[in-house]
């Protein structure tokens, strides 16, 4: 079941891009509400760089473990399920235990930086960025004639994900941008690849 539902996903991030990611993932609806707590830490330039290829190494770890053992690790050990079962344990074995320190030490990196897990540990965002590269159309904020080129969309400390510059594969849909404008000058292009023609929509 674990699978079928990661296929899913990760299927259909071809047609939807990194929307699971911006919209349904509970874990990132949670790390949007402990973000409001503080949220306002900002990491090193070269810090950033070094962690955002962290979760390529966490990715390749699982898949190596699941291919060594035949079973789903990820499904049985993710973060949401450990935290959940090790609160509702009265008896906390050592495993649990450690696993509960990781938790909260994520939980902690969450509140002091927006969506901290997903930038840098999550493995299926590390997957999904791979497989958005195969998307059938692009997400594209366009500016419309209104814009004054203020780049006030391009701010940092608005984005969840870090991004200087709104869209790419590390782009999760959340329409920040857009509902910061200043001007109400952008809009969301979703823009189709050659191979099924030159099409756009617009909201």
């Amino acid at each position: 079941e674990y699978l079928m539902v990661i296929a899913v996903i990760l299927l259909s991030s071809i047609v939807t891009a990194r929307l699971w990611c911006g919209w349904l993932c509970p874990l990132g609806v949670c790390q949007e509400y402990l973000s409001m707590v503080y949220g306002r830490a900002k990491l090193p330039v070269r810090v950033n760089r070094f962690l955002s290829k962290l979760k390529y190494i966490v990715l390749a770890v699982v898949v190596l473990l699941v291919l060594a053992s035949g079973s789903p690790l990820w499904c049985s050990n993710c973060p949401t399920l450990t935290l959940t079962e090790t609160l509702h344990s009265l008896v906390v074995p050592v495993e649990k235990l450690i696993l509960l320190v990781i938790a909260l030490t994520m939980i902690i990196l969450c509140i002091l930086v927006p969506r901290f897990f997903c930038r840098y540990i999550c493995p299926v965002g590390a997957l999904l960025e791979l497989l958005v590269r195969l998307r059938v159309y692009i997400f594209k904020v366009k500016s419309g004639s209104k814009c004054r080129h203020c780049r006030y969309c391009h701010a940092v400390s608005y984005c969840p994900m870090g991004l200087s510059r709104p869209g790419g594969v590390n782009c999760i849909s959340c329409l920040n941008c857009i509902s910061r404008c200043p001007f109400n000058s952008l809009e969301l292009s979703l823009t189709f690849r050659p191979v099924l023609g030159r099409h756009t929509l617009k909201w």
